[in-house]
């Protein structure tokens, strides 16, 4: 079995929208070039593939930029998707919730962090 699925995979990823806008790291069907009515699926494949892979090397630093992103969403959300999984899926054990706690605590002292320097941020521009 054959699959076209690269291309629209790598043009959904590869875009304004995924790079700069609201779908930042994901995928978007809006950044897809049409499917020509009649066209080889292989050739819109083909077609997908080097305008993605065009964007890409034309954005080639803010691709690095959003592959961290992609990177640390799926180091972050993979412990906590799996322990829902294994918990929904099982007989949800305090032990399975274990991966999902520490990245929560992770998560808390991130949270904790950004509210703590917004809060100085701003007594000190209100001294200023």
């Amino acid at each position: 079995m054959l699959s076209t699925n690269d291309g629209t995979t790598l043009a959904g990823a590869n875009c304004d929208a995924t790079y700069f806008g609201e779908e930042l790291g994901g995928f978007t069907a809006d950044c897809l070039p049409p499917h020509s009515a009649g066209e080889n699926p292989a050739v819109t494949a083909d077609r997908r593939r080097n305008e993605a892979i065009d964007y890409f090397l034309a954005h080639q630093r803010r691709a690095l930029e959003v592959a961290g992103y992609r990177l640390l969403l799926a180091i972050v959300l993979a412990p906590l998707g799996l322990a829902i999984v294994t918990a929904a899926m099982t007989y949800g054990l305090v032990r399975l919730r274990h991966p999902a706690e520490v990245m929560t605590l992770v998560l808390a002292a991130l949270a904790i962090s950004r509210i703590a320097g917004l809060g100085r941020a701003s007594a000190t521009m209100a001294r200023a």
